[in-house]
């Protein structure tokens, strides 16, 4: 057994708890496992492809950065890393090879003794499951030269192929850092299970460093027991290349409402509740902006107040959207901090135990009153000092550049 197998066999419960977080949920069956691991037996699923990995820096993408806005921001920040970057791209297709599937299944019967557990039948098909992913990561890239590589780079290294790519740099002594693609908090008690709140992100980062986008995420960082050294404060990658002229607009005596993610869902019907009250008040017409997961538009037939115009394409950007209208209501949303970044007005709905940014309490309400207030014109303003808790800088250029200055050594 090689060296890279034995160090991903000890992590193997975390690369299970990453290829389907939603085990510990009970949403993941037995049945469910087995189809994976027929599939994996038959197919290949991984596919890596490598353009100068001998440089002082070197990149891993994978499909943690699938959507667009994604990809955006994790090319931004390679764009800004120098000449000596290296870029390794993992994606998934599909092949397939007879003597491979042979393989495979001489490969489980050997190690999968070595992963069985005494709990239960489900855990234990997920663990088979998770043996195969490693031994398809491990063919596909042990074979890279990494001699000269002074850091690697990857987008959420709380997704399995990222992990498994850090683990590999760090057994081969070369540093590592993982960026921030969403508002990350730390472990908090709530109502309902809901992953968002389980301090995922923060608490099972294991890059030597976390690039964060503002200071509130590195409060939340320390919250998790993130070593403050580790933490690297250098902006919001998104806007390397966008500046805050771009989102200027004229009135449209329109607003909207941006949803949160699926597992929100009450949240997500008291925003619209509150969107008829200020419709109803104000005369405004709004439209709705769905959050990316959403494939169907489930929330179209709730409004009542018939205001509401329906809703964005997905496709739609934040600065494409903030130019449609003239305010937002928002809850959980990371848009909440692009909003502040292009100085839009926003309300925010709190939620309670469940809320991301109770600990902003800029333009928050929790009832109509309160909202009407806000409507009347007792409006906090976004100042300069809420900019940098949550944003920091209009220059994350500079900084992403200098830290890989001085941290890859690259020019």
């Amino acid at each position: 057994m090689n060296e890279m197998l034995k160090t991903y066999l000890a992590d193997i419960d975390m690369i299970t708890i990453l290829d389907d977080i939603s085990i510990k949920y009970g949403h993941a069956t037995a049945w469910g496992y087995l189809k994976s691991i027929i599939a994996k037996i038959i197919y290949k699923r991984i596919s890596i492809e490598v353009n100068n990995p001998k440089q002082d820096i070197v990149f891993f993408k994978s499909e943690s950065s699938h959507r667009p806005d994604h990809n955006q921001s994790f090319f931004s920040v390679y764009e800004t890393a120098g000449n000596n970057v290296g870029l390794i791209t993992a994606t998934t297709k599909k092949s397939f090879s007879i003597i491979r599937s042979i393989k495979k299944i001489g490969f489980v019967l050997k190690y999968a003794k070595s992963v069985l557990n005494k709990k239960s039948l489900c855990n234990n098909l997920a663990r088979i499951n998770a043996l195969l992913i490693i031994d398809d990561f491990c063919n596909a890239i042990n074979d890279i030269d990494f001699t000269k590589a002074k850091l690697g780079v990857v987008y959420y290294d709380v997704s399995k192929y990222d992990f498994m790519f850090v683990q590999l740099l760090k057994k081969r002594g070369i540093k590592t850092a993982t960026l921030q693609h969403a508002a990350f908090v730390a472990p908090r008690k709530v109502t309902s299970a809901n992953f968002e709140f389980e301090g995922v992100e923060l608490c099972n980062s294991t890059s030597d460093y976390f690039l964060a986008w503002n200071p509130f995420t590195k409060e939340e960082a320390i919250k998790s027991g993130m070593s403050e050294s580790k933490i690297k404060v250098l902006g919001i990658p998104k806007y390397i290349n966008t500046t805050v002229d771009d989102v200027r607009h004229k009135k449209t005596s329109c607003f909207g409402v941006v949803l949160n993610a699926k597992s929100f869902d009450s949240l997500n019907r008291r925003l619209i509740q509150y969107a008829d009250f200020v419709a109803n008040k104000t005369g405004y017409s709004y439209y709705l902006k769905y959050h990316p997961q959403f494939q169907e538009f489930i929330y179209d037939s709730l409004p009542k107040s018939g205001k509401c115009i329906g809703h964005l394409e997905l496709s739609k950007s934040v600065s494409d959207y903030v130019r449609m209208v003239d305010f937002t209501l928002i809850s959980n949303s990371t848009v909440f901090i692009e909003l502040i970044y292009m100085g839009h007005a926003v309300f925010r709905l709190q939620a309670g135990d469940a809320d991301k940014f109770r600990t902003v309490p800029y333009n928050a309400f929790a009832n109509e009153e309160e909202l009407d207030e806000l409507l009347n014109g007792k409006i906090a303003e976004s100042s300069n000092q809420l900019f940098s808790y949550m944003c920091f800088t209009r220059n994350p250029k500079a900084n992403y550049k200098n830290f890989f200055l001085n941290v890859g050594g690259n020019e």
